[in-house]
């Protein structure tokens, strides 16, 4: 399991996005050039420590929180072209990466999921009027219940939250805590997700 770390600080989330409006064609496709940059930050150590599953053939799993699900995707893709193998792609409160035309072409849709809680601004942005879009399924954490394929409308309320909650909704205890909750029915959406939660609880302390 290779898990990212994302910003602490919802302040510094929102500092980071609104400070990068680029996007940069690299990995096959327009991409979103913060991202791209935190990315290439990584890439040598990333290669190196993967470069052994390669060889073995070994399936990887890909997860991250906040920006480190955006870094999550963007490595996940990498290892995909590289010809390593992807077991699944797990992220929380990711923002949108790709801008809409690659993400159409993103290769790994259907391993790729996507948890968004009620009240979290994050994966939101960049805007979709800039043009980028998700990838993945999203599956939607609502008062401690989970939902797959849930209305925009339903999701669009979830944010009226932000203002009181003061960006507690995007932190990993969050999702860890409504996911708990419900802890036997992700166990029926997909085991890897608790592999995920475990490695982005050690990487946060």
């Amino acid at each position: 399991v290779v898990a990212f770390r994302g910003t602490q600080e919802i302040e510094d989330i929102l500092t980071d996005i609104s400070a990068f409006k680029r996007f940069k064609k690299e990995l096959s496709g327009k991409i979103h050039s913060g991202f791209y940059q935190a990315f290439l930050d990584i890439y040598p150590q990333l290669e190196k420590c993967l470069s052994i599953y390669k060889a073995k053939r070994q399936p990887v799993i890909f997860t991250g929180h906040s920006l480190g699900g955006a870094l999550a995707l963007l490595a996940a893709k990498w290892w995909y072209d590289f010809g390593g193998i992807v077991a699944r792609v797990v992220t929380f409160g990711c923002p949108r990466v790709f801008v809409k035309d690659s993400a159409r072409f993103y290769d790994l849709n259907s391993l790729t999921f996507r948890y968004e809680a009620s009240g979290d601004v994050i994966p939101h942005l960049p805007l979709l009027l800039m043009g980028y879009a998700h990838v993945g399924s999203c599956i939607y954490l609502s008062d401690h219940k989970i939902l797959q394929h849930t209305w925009f409308l339903r999701r669009l309320f979830g944010l009226a939250v932000l203002a009181r909650t003061q960006g507690k909704k995007h932190s990993i205890k969050n999702y860890i805590s409504i996911l708990n909750d419900e802890q036997k029915e992700t166990v029926k959406l997909h085991k890897p997700i608790f592999l995920s939660l475990v490695f982005l609880l050690c990487s946060c302390s």
